[in-house]
């Protein structure tokens, strides 16, 4: 809020942050505090815990107060390199100026880096803080704001509009058709339309994927918006768009753990189905940028709300284990901006004395969020059926049915379940519970002892193609009841779409890393170089591609697995090398592969000769 205060000629009440969030130059100055918001606002509705009230409360307060003092409803810090300040920049923008400077176009918009990026954050922080904490004020605040936005882009035509898109705008059209949906007000379904990139949206509406090389970042939030504005408007195009989006990034272009981005800067799509270069390329530590996951969850809970496929949950769990579990290290809390499929690779955590580490990056403000929205999409409700997705400690309360369901569980780990049923007062429901695609046919379903049908559908598999089925369970619930269930996991293997012998090893839901060791100093952005090449990148040797042949849990140590006779090593190929496996997201301060190359024992014979040959040289 420091900058914030400062801006407005408010003397500042703390000292600034740096990094991203720093006040001077190209900076995404104030994104912090509309992310700070939003988590204080999302953990109280998770937590009820007052201390996040009190936090989010004094937020909009000082918001608030910042507004004041600016007189015109506007909010923001941020300036350009000469240090122009940012009200400035816009008020130019509202004249028709339109340009960009930077060797990252998209990121530029006037010599600003990111401006309505920005500007919706500290937006959609107002909105949860209203939705999940009842604050009044921030409704008002976020009225003002969202007018002073009105009235900077009223002179614009569509022309000029269109141009103004092409720079990141975060998710511009989501929070005004939020703010639609609050106030019944139609100006803000109106608004949200000049934040509508038509360049993008309309190839996806007729099923038109031009999504490789794009930036994931800056077009997921633009398809959350189409979703959103289908859920109150029930406009076809929007969630033609959207719903084809979806399937496009998680069909084929997204990596085992349910990450997407690689390329330039680590935060490109790859393109169509091609992930192996992504993989084994350079530098293979810029894969899966976490912003992208925060917003492709969004999409996929919203999504689910209006259609309750499997697919949805399937990605959504994938995405939660392997990824936002994995972002966080749990020993300090710091947020890391990749959460890399590479090979040799490691997490690249915010740094305080290496910015491009993350130091208050776009990652650390989604992960403030993203670790605040745990439970969201566990349970979905609809009349007297409840649905649930995936299986994790926690507690539901089904207001409209009078019920409450505790869960308890030792997954993802352990392989059982168990669901006690609160209930005001005996009632016929329907619990859909899902068969995961990945468990064994030991999968069972028991209530109060008594065993349940659960058989899988013609269509289930145990391979990266399999979906998901839903048990559904309808009887006359009463206090008491309990539900319980058994689901082992699977041990199987996912090709990398354009090469099968490029494989990630999945236990379940779980993505397991090859443990190489501790991480090196610096903070794993590897310089480029070819994994597939490296004499120290270990092989699997196999004869048959069934995991569970040559792949064994170590005993007392659940979710860590060891290789048996099928590691080597290209430096020392005569030499077995046993590798160490656990789940990715437990790869904390780690060196690890994601991916690993897999090779016949006629393949192994032949690189090991070359490589002999090419030593003998």
């Amino acid at each position: 809020m420091a900058a914030l205060r400062e801006a407005a000629g408010l003397p500042a009440n703390a000292q600034p942050f740096g990094g991203w969030d720093g006040a001077v130059g190209r900076r995404l100055t104030g994104h912090i505090a509309g992310h700070l918001l939003s988590a204080a606002s999302l953990m109280y509705a998770a937590t009820g815990d007052a201390r996040f009230k009190q936090l989010a409360d004094t937020l909009v307060t000082e918001l608030a107060a910042v507004q004041d003092a600016h007189g015109d409803g506007y909010i923001g810090a941020q300036q350009d390199a000469e240090g122009t300040p940012g009200k400035e920049i816009f008020k130019r923008l509202s004249k028709g100026e339109i340009r960009r400077t930077s060797r990252i176009p998209r990121e530029d918009l006037n010599g600003m880096w990111a401006p309505w990026y920005v500007e919706h954050k500290i937006l959609a922080g107002l909105r949860d803080a209203y939705r999940f904490v009842d604050n009044p004020a921030a409704l008002e605040v976020e009225k003002k704001l969202a007018g002073w936005i009105e009235q900077t882009l009223a002179p614009l035509d569509d022309e000029q509009i269109q141009e103004m898109l092409l720079s990141e705008f975060g998710g511009m059209n989501e929070v005004l058709v939020d703010l639609y949906a609050d106030t019944g007000e139609r100006r803000w379904l109106d608004l949200s339309y000049k934040f509508e990139h038509r360049a993008f949206s309309e190839p996806l509406a007729r099923g038109e994927d031009t999504l490789g090389n794009t930036h994931g970042n800056h077009s997921i939030p633009k398809m959350m918006g189409s979703a959103d504005r289908f859920g109150y408007t029930g406009r076809a195009d929007d969630l033609s768009a959207a719903d084809f989006f979806w399937n496009a990034v998680v069909n084929h272009h997204t990596f085992a753990t349910g990450g997407n981005s690689a390329a330039l800067y680590g935060e490109q799509f790859p393109e169509a189905d091609q992930l192996a270069a992504a993989i084994r390329g350079a530098p293979s530590n810029l894969t899966n940028e976490s912003c992208n996951i925060y917003n492709m969850l969004k999409l996929t809970r919203r999504l689910f709300s209006f259609r309750p496929d499997p697919r949805y949950a399937d990605y959504h769990e994938r995405a939660l284990f392997n990824h936002v579990l994995a972002q966080i290290n749990p020993d300090n809390g710091s947020m890391s901006y990749h959460v890399s499929v590479g090979q040799g690779v490691q997490h690249n955590y915010q740094d305080r004395q290496n910015e491009l580490n993350g130091v208050f990056s776009c990652c650390v403000g989604t992960g403030m969020e993203s670790h605040a929205l745990h439970g969201d999409g566990i349970y979905y409700e609809s009349g007297n059926q409840l649905w649930v997705n995936f299986y994790a400690p926690t507690t539901a309360q089904w207001a409209s049915a009078g019920a409450a369901l505790i869960m308890e569980t030792n997954l993802p780990e352990g392989e059982t379940a168990t669901l006690t049923m609160r209930l005001e007062s005996p009632r016929e429901l329907t619990l859909a519970l899902r068969r995961p695609f990945w468990t064994t046919d030991k999968f069972s379903i028991s209530v109060n002892g008594e065993p349940i049908a659960a058989t899988p559908p013609a269509t289930a598999s145990t391979t990266n193609s399999g979906v998901s089925s839903y048990v559904g369970i309808t009887r006359t619930w009463k206090t008491g009841d309990i539900v319980r269930l058994t689901i082992p996991k699977t041990l199987r293997m996912e090709p990398a779409p354009d090469d099968p012998n490029l494989v990630a090893l999945m236990w379940g839901p779980l993505v397991l890393g090859q443990d190489m060791g501790p991480a090196s100093e610096g903070g794993g952005r590897r310089s480029g170089r070819d994994a597939e090449s490296d004499p120290n990148q270990p092989v699997l040797v196999v004869s048959t591609r069934a995991v569970s042949d040559w792949l064994k849990p170590v005993d007392g140590r659940p979710g860590k697995f060891r290789t048996d006779g099928v590691g080597r090593i290209p430096a020392a190929p005569e030499v077995a090398a046993e590798l160490s496996f656990i789940p990715l997201y437990r790869l904390h301060e780690r060196r690890y592969s994601v991916y690993m190359n897999l090779l016949t024992p006629d393949e192994w014979a032949q690189r090991s000769a070359a490589n002999g040959a090419a030593r003998g040289r």
